[in-house]
């Protein structure tokens, strides 16, 4: 329920005045990020430091590497001088745009030096040297946008690794959602990391559905790739699976309910991913476990309130029922007469979600 319309209710129950519900409204819409307008502040910075990135690594022969050199740290010098002044100053959003060009200018420079003393190497060994040099900014700094762009650095440089390696890639899926996941729980411990909570929460979610949606495709192969039928996919899951529960059992903040519900989600999803599982021809069983992983994601959402993250994983659950149908079916499935039997029944499933969704959300919240 919109903000505006709960006020209303308040206000009609007696609750609160009509002058006391328009200031809550106006704290509220004044204190609310624009994420449009970050997104296009993101947009344009980060433009900016690829175009800085590209100025850097482009080879001008006519210029001495000791000149490049020092305008590349002077640069950089200059951009960390306005990082200073605008967090001193409080603002927030000219000091973010300042740390992405920064990040450029780092990354840049990376490439500069390389390109000068001729040291080469792979572009995951530059971005693991990025986010270890910039991880004290980020931590210190924070901020969404730097901390989006982070974040994607730091996937980018898994995803290359698991590339230049040839190693499987649901490697990805079995390590990454865990390492966000601890992210948003370490998080937890301080206030001062709350930014860095809720950039993680996202990406740990689209992670971990993108590996449900990933393993979908490996059951019943007679023959994974060789790092899956070895011990380390197992291992790695094994261990970043027990850290993120273990930690959601400490962590400040989520009840023990709530860290049943994300313990028994992560634990599903380990067992999605092992090897043993996805060797299994059964697609019965995949999408069993499927529904099984969103729907106590989608719990534990409703319980931390986080409602659109809920209502998210009732969308995946009924697209993957949606896909079930259509296995089932068959050869019917494949004919018009199946497609409009199932538009119809999502359409049915929506309509009554919608006239059941206020009960149904309080009677799921007084349970979780």
């Amino acid at each position: 329920m919109k903000l505006a319309e709960r006020l209303s209710r308040w206000q009609k129950a007696g609750l609160i005045t009509e002058d006391q519900a328009q200031k809550i409204l106006d704290y509220e819409q004044g204190s609310r990020p624009s994420y449009a307008l970050y997104g296009f502040l993101g947009l344009g910075a980060l433009a900016i430091a690829i175009g800085i990135v590209s100025l850097i690594a482009f080879n001008w022969d006519e210029i001495s590497d000791a000149i490049k050199l020092g305008a590349d740290f002077s640069l950089l010098a200059i951009v960390g001088a306005i990082i200073l002044f605008t967090a001193m100053t409080g603002r927030q959003a000219l000091s973010q745009i300042a740390v992405v060009i920064f990040f450029g200018l780092i990354l840049g420079s990376i490439g500069l030096i390389s390109q000068i003393f001729h040291t080469g190497g792979e572009l995951y060994e530059a971005l693991l040297l990025w986010t270890s040099v910039t991880l004290p900014l980020v931590l210190v700094l924070g901020g969404r946008l730097p901390l989006h762009l982070w974040f994607a650095g730091l996937l980018a440089m898994t995803m290359d690794y698991l590339i230049h390696t040839d190693d499987d890639f649901l490697i990805l899926f079995a390590v990454t959602p865990a390492l966000f996941a601890t992210i948003a729980l370490l998080s937890r411990f301080h206030g001062h990391f709350d930014v860095h909570r809720t950039a993680a929460i996202p990406w740990a979610g689209a992670l971990y559905a993108a590996g449900t949606i990933a393993a979908s495709f490996f059951v019943g192969e007679k023959s994974l790739p060789e790092s899956s039928s070895e011990s380390f996919l197992y291992t790695a899951l094994l261990v970043s699976s027990l850290l993120t529960i273990g930690l959601s059992f400490v962590a400040p903040g989520l009840t023990k309910k709530q860290s049943v519900f994300f313990s028994v989600a992560v634990a599903l999803y380990t067992l999605f991913l092992s090897p043993q599982f996805l060797l299994l021809d059964s697609d019965f069983l995949a999408a069993v476990l499927f529904i099984a992983v969103w729907l106590f994601f989608a719990f534990f959402a409703l319980a931390t309130e986080h409602r659109r993250l809920f209502e998210l994983c009732l969308v995946g659950i009924g697209i993957r029922f949606l896909v079930v149908y259509f296995q089932v079916l068959g050869d019917l499935a494949a004919t018009g007469f199946g497609l409009i039997v199932s538009g119809f029944m999502i359409l049915g499933a929506v309509w009554l979600y919608i006239k059941i969704r206020e009960p149904l959300m309080r009677g799921i919240s007084r349970w979780i």
